[in-house]
């Protein structure tokens, strides 16, 4: 009976183990115990048994070492600090570390990320998705309302000029992109020009954003985002 429970519960914690890419020691540990519960069920003899208790209570402690933030855990979901529900790093929703989220704001996993930002514009939501290069965390997105009384903004594209183009363009050169690492463009100007258009798609194609060169209200939010995250985690 005890060997059978084990079996059942190896195999649940290895599916999870799996299936969320982190705790591999305590996967193979509900493996091992997995392995050798079934022996016992065989009458391979008793050592079995107790192996197989030893396994699984160490798989156990494993499991529990990796939720405790031992290294393992997705980088915007720490225990008890989980985008999900409140404040990580700073850098989806700025403020203090463990803060609640208000109502209005919450971190969710999608398989298309990509869709999952333009349907949710359509509904009145700024989603941004934090972690674009990481392969745990790039169908992470993070959702808030707009506000009800929502500053002029104004988009910018190609043929615009002045100085928020300018700060445009100086945010662009400073930022690294996740993909090759470089630069997304090669200096500061006061007109958005072919360049300036061509690093705005670079940048929306890699936040999961519809690509067409014009820098929007989704786009800028995203940008803030993603100089949150390289001043606090680096390029």
């Amino acid at each position: 009976m005890v060997a059978g429970v084990l079996v059942a519960a190896s195999l649940v914690c290895v599916g999870s183990a799996v299936l969320r890419h982190q705790g591999r020691v305590a996967a193979v540990l509900f493996g091992a115990a997995l392995a050798a519960s079934a022996a016992d069920e065989a009458g391979a003899g008793h050592t079995f048994h107790d192996v197989a208790v030893a396994l699984a209570f160490a798989g156990v402690i494993a499991m529990v070492l990796i939720r405790l933030g031992r290294p393992g855990f997705n980088p915007a979901n720490p225990p008890g600090f989980s985008t999900h529900e409140r404040r990580n790093d700073g850098v989806a929703y700025p403020g203090p570390r463990g803060a609640r989220l208000p109502y209005w704001c919450v971190g969710m996993d999608w398989t298309d990320a990509p869709a999952v930002v333009q349907a949710a514009k359509a509904e009145g939501y700024i989603a941004v998705v934090t972690y674009p290069s990481n392969p745990r965390e790039g169908h992470h997105i993070n959702f808030r309302r707009e506000p009800l009384f929502k500053p002029l903004f104004k988009p910018l594209q190609r043929g615009s000029r002045g100085p928020r183009v300018l700060m445009l363009t100086r945010r662009l050169s400073a930022l690294v992109s996740p993909a090759n690492h470089e630069p997304y463009l090669d200096g500061a100007r006061p007109t958005f020009d072919a360049a300036t258009e061509d690093a705005v798609r670079r940048f929306q194609s890699e936040h999961k954003q519809l690509v067409d060169g014009i820098y929007g209200p989704l786009t800028h939010k995203q940008l803030i985002t993603s100089r949150r995250r390289q001043r606090r985690h680096g390029a």
